[in-house]
């Protein structure tokens, strides 16, 4: 085994990295710097409302703390073998047999489901996940993500899908979609986020927000950055989901370490 050539690929990999953390983060205090100036010269809240933008309760002020995360997208045909079991692109979908099908009651919904999970429920890796309530006019679908010290996941690559009827409210499972992240540990030490006021603000000065809309609901979890050699980055990051109709809910991100927004291309770095 030629150690020397594998060293260099780490070298060449960690270095990649480095150097897009440090480009992102230098580009996002240019293009923060005059919305930060602005934002401060008056109260965010009440700029909102002058713009008739409504929203419940206050923005914190609280400041968190998170990490660059590293993990890698599990690999379904190590741990299944089952041939109602479909596998595409490190996602999973099973259909359960009628014996392991459960009936919970919409009501208890988070009780009952996390029982099922953490139980002898037939889910692949179950006990890692939890469930997500997301500000959305539908009811036909059931989301749960993985976590990381308390923060979940709000990406692709880390969520347990059930759909369910519309109205019912006993609710049978028969079946799921997942994605899994493994191998899940830090790249940096814990370093401080952005609160929730100061993402609103970044979201306002960039007309992010229309007028005469509504902020429904904000959350503070992991996304995905960038993907270098298989392995995903990730990053703390604020959603915010606004509602500009009563049909239409649009979501927003914050990048909370640089409090930027987020566009939605996924870069892959290859090197």
């Amino acid at each position: 085994m030629d150690f020397k050539r594998i060293e260099l690929i780490f070298f060449c990999a960690f270095l990649s990295l480095n150097l897009f953390l440090l480009y992102t983060f230098r580009q996002s205090q240019v293009d923060q710097g005059p919305t930060s100036e602005i934002a401060t010269a008056a109260d965010i809240e009440s700029r909102l409302k002058a713009d008739k933008i409504s929203f419940e309760g206050t923005f914190s002020a609280k400041i968190y703390d998170g990490y660059y995360l590293s993990a890698e997208a599990t690999n379904f045909h190590d741990v299944v073998q089952d041939s109602y079991d479909k596998i595409e692109n490190h996602r999973l979908s099973r259909t359960l047999p009628l014996a392991s099908q459960i009936t919970i009651d919409r009501q208890n919904l988070e009780k009952e489901l996390t029982s099922f999970l953490i139980g002898d429920a037939p889910i692949v890796f179950g006990a890692d996940y939890r469930l997500r309530e997301l500000p959305s006019n539908e009811q036909n679908e059931i989301v749960l993500s993985q976590e990381f010290e308390g923060v979940p996941f709000n990406d692709e690559t880390s969520e347990l899908h059930f759909d369910v009827p519309d109205a019912e409210e006993k609710i049978t499972l028969k079946g799921y979609t997942q994605t899994h992240l493994s191998e899940i540990q830090p790249l940096r030490e814990k370093q401080e986020v952005v609160s929730e006021n100061a993402a609103i603000k970044t979201l306002y000065m960039s007309n992010r927000i229309p007028s005469e809309s509504k902020v429904v609901k904000t959350e503070l979890a992991y996304t995905r950055l960038f993907t270098v050699r298989d392995k995903n980055v990730y990053i703390p990051a604020w959603f915010v989901w606004i509602e500009t109709n009563k049909n239409n809910i649009q979501m927003e991100r914050i990048n909370a370490f640089t409090n930027s927004v987020i566009s939605a291309s996924i870069p892959e770095v290859k090197k």
